[in-house]
């Protein structure tokens, strides 16, 4: 929609939001929780390989997914500890009152049945809502579960990826046994970010090993590592570290803090709106109180005047449409009727009588006012045959009154 197809007030109203504007100041863009984490992981890993950058994001699109529901579960199971608190499905809107008459609510087996009633709602209630929150922490505990299992993934990809990227072709150190030993290295709060611990961690790799002759075979022992494997993996440790923190840590904690503002900003805007409302209701108030009160008379006026002038509007359509009505179009005369006035001319009626001396006299008789020229209707020429015959009478009777005069 232009500014031209705007009504009066809508364009007032678009003026005075730009002039509370500060021009100075552009309205900022909003950027989605989703977003802040796609661009925290971005600029860790804008100096690593193509390789490492997507597995990096790829991990942290999923890892995010998975810590949004598990937010999602926690709103739930925090929202119905409350005993008041009735979830949405299970609410019942049942009443007696609403069929019953007054005088069958007075009696015992009434109150009785009203009491059974709402005692089953209340009991409905409660069991749904604990089905509601034992659902939730089951969901809860899956998605947790899930964030272990992104990080030994994510993991064990980015230290084979490492290793390639070191020297082609080699896997010295293994992928596992680095794997190990980066997960014996990382911050602790990796592990609290994904629900997880390093014991669970360590022993999870451990326990998935393809050949366990390769950690010592028992799973409970720590790994032992040379000199120049200790070395190797020291370094690939702080080359992939960063980017482990980027994946699991900083990534949610822009996510985090996008959903925070976005809250902030929805609470300040209603307790706005509320100040605002209560202001504009108090001015409101202010002008009632001051102005004077209309008299009935004024009013009467205005509803007259207003009233006048819609009848005059009315009246003036009318006769413009009395006077379409009434106009002759181009062709009003064109296959029109005796009736209609393009047919009402008649030719002059004649007859013929011979005379005494065998001349042939016309008789008068009635004579119309001739129609236009040109302009005679069908019906108008089959009512001339007549005439014509009388025209083919007097040639007739002339052409034998030559003939006498011959002889």
């Amino acid at each position: 929609m232009t500014t031209e197809d705007m009504s009066p007030a809508q364009q007032s109203a678009i003026k005075r939001r730009r002039d509370d504007e500060d021009p100075a100041t552009p309205p900022s863009k909003k950027t989605a929780p989703t977003q802040a984490a796609a661009m925290m992981v971005d600029a860790a890993v804008a100096t690593y390989p193509r390789a490492i950058q997507l597995i990096a994001r790829s991990a942290s699109k999923e890892y995010n997914i998975l810590k949004a529901n598990i937010r999602s579960q926690e709103k739930i199971i925090l929202r119905f500890d409350d005993e008041n608190e009735i979830p949405g499905s299970a609410k019942l809107n049942f009443n007696f009152k609403l069929t019953s008459h007054p005088e069958v609510m007075k009696t015992d087996e009434y109150n009785l049945l009203d009491t059974a009633m709402t005692k089953a709602t209340k009991d409905f209630q409660s069991e749904a809502k604990k089905a509601i929150v034992g659902v939730a922490k089951l969901r809860l505990a899956y998605e947790k579960r899930q964030c272990k299992t992104a990080l030994l993934t994510t993991l064990r990809r980015l230290c084979e990826l490492a290793l390639l990227e070191k020297e082609p072709g080699q896997t010295n150190p293994p992928i596992t046994k680095l794997s190990w030993y980066i997960a014996d290295k990382i911050d602790a709060i990796i592990f609290l970010f994904t629900h997880s611990t390093r014991a669970e961690v360590k022993h999870e790799i451990k326990r998935n090993l393809d050949d366990e002759t390769q950690l010592g075979g028992n799973i409970t022992t720590e790994v032992q590592f040379n000199d120049e494997d200790k070395a190797h993996c020291d370094q690939l440790t702080t080359r992939l570290h960063p980017v482990i923190k980027s994946i699991f840590v900083d990534s949610w904690n822009a996510q985090l803090d996008n959903y925070r503002t976005a809250e902030i900003e929805r609470t300040l805007g209603k307790k706005a709106k509320e100040m605002l409302t209560e202001q504009a209701a108090e001015e409101t108030q202010m002008e009632i109180e001051l102005d004077k009160p209309v008299s009935i008379s004024t009013i009467n006026d205005l509803i007259a005047s207003a009233v006048n002038k819609q009848t005059k509007k009315q009246q003036a359509e009318i006769a413009k449409l009395r006077e379409k009505l009434h106009r002759p179009t181009k062709n009003s005369h064109r296959g029109a009727g005796p009736s209609s006035p393009g047919a009402s001319s008649t030719k002059k009626k004649v007859t013929w009588d011979k005379t005494k001396d065998g001349k042939s006299a016309a008789k008068k008789g009635s004579v119309d006012s001739p129609g236009p020229k040109g302009k005679d209707s069908a019906r108008g020429r089959k009512k001339s045959r007549p005439n014509q015959t009388s025209a083919n009478t007097k040639r007739n009777s002339k052409r034998s009154t030559t003939q006498k005069k011959t002889r």
